[in-house]
This record gives C-alpha cells, structure tokens and sequence, in this order.
C-alpha cells in the first residue's frame, strides 16, 4: 500500500503545481539556459510540470500503472529516492547530451526509468514478465529514437515529445539493474 500512497502523493503534487499561475509555474520547468545560471531546482521541478490536462492525464495514468504492476518493490522512501534520482539523471542526460532542447516537461523520462527498474526487479525475482516488459520498453525507445514520436501524442500534448528523455530516463535505471543482479547473487 505504501506504493500507491507514493503514487498519489506524486499525482497530487504534479496536479497541485498546475494549479500554478502561469509565472510562477515557468520557474519550475526544465530551461536549459536557466539550469545553466545556477537554478539547479529545475533538474528535477519539470518533470513534476506538463503541457496540458492531456499530458498530465496520460503521466498519471503511467504513475498508476507502473505503482500497479511493480509497487510490491517499492516502499514509500524507496518510490522517492528512485523518483528523485531518475529525475536528475535524466535531466543530467539532456543537458549534457541534448544541447537542442531548450526546454522540458513531464514524467515520461522518469516514468520510462521506473518500468525500467520494475522490469528488473521481476527478472531478479524470476518473474518472466519482466523479460517481456524488458523486450517491449527497448522496442518502444530504439523505434522513438528511430522513427520520432507518435503524431498523435504530439497533437494531445500540443509540445514535442522529448524521445531523448525516454532513453535518458531507461539508462538511467541501468545501474540500478546492474546493482539488483549483484544483490540477487549475495542473497
């Protein structure tokens, strides 16, 4: 339960940070420029940040899901640290890797490292899901990182997608697959 408990609260902060006038809301969004002249919050406050009730909608609709699928890994402080940390390390990938994009918001790098992380924890615990949820994520970036982002989900989100933080948000929990397998040999 205490997944889900982490799963709303992230909803709720994300849904209460829209409520936001629009300029106070600006200081909060991924501005490469502005990360660069010391607003280091930034790192992680625009991925809590969205383009519109559509993208927030299908983020928390990913928040669900993965907190579904994988929560029973997860305790309330873990949910965090992991939130926290895939967050500035995706941010980290785009600023030093993505010198084009300006600007970003959203949960879908983040999201994109947690099923990444949940995938993981099934293959440690011989759960053969896991290896399909594996397959699927790395089918899904290689064609994004290929052929671009859906049409579609540009239009309901009326902004770019960001593919780069989906791949960024994945590697990101690779050192954590890499730590849980070591950890699986020690038990």
């Amino acid at each position: 339960m205490p997944h889900l408990v982490g799963a709303f609260t992230l909803i709720g902060l994300s849904g209460l940070l829209a409520l936001l006038p629009n300029d106070w809301g600006q200081w909060l969004i991924y501005d490469r420029q502005a990360i660069l002249d010391g607003q280091l919050w930034r790192l992680v406050t625009g991925h809590l940040m969205h383009t519109n009730g559509w993208h927030f909608a299908m983020n928390s609709a990913g928040v669900l899901v993965i907190a579904w699928l994988h929560g029973r890994y997860y305790r309330f402080g873990d949910w965090w640290l992991r939130l926290g940390y895939l967050a500035l390390m995706t941010s980290l990938g785009l600023l030093v890797f993505s010198p084009e994009l300006y600007w970003y918001v959203g949960l879908s790098g983040v999201l994109h490292g947690l099923i990444l992380m949940g995938a993981l924890e099934d293959i440690r615990c011989s759960e053969k899901t896991g290896w399909l949820i594996l397959l699927g994520l790395a089918i899904k970036i290689g064609w994004e990182q290929w052929m671009g982002p859906s049409a579609e989900v540009v239009s309901l989100i009326g902004a770019p997608v960001a593919t780069q933080a989906h791949l960024f948000g994945a590697l990101a929990a690779l050192p954590y697959g890499l730590w849980a397998f070591r950890r699986k040999k020690g038990a």
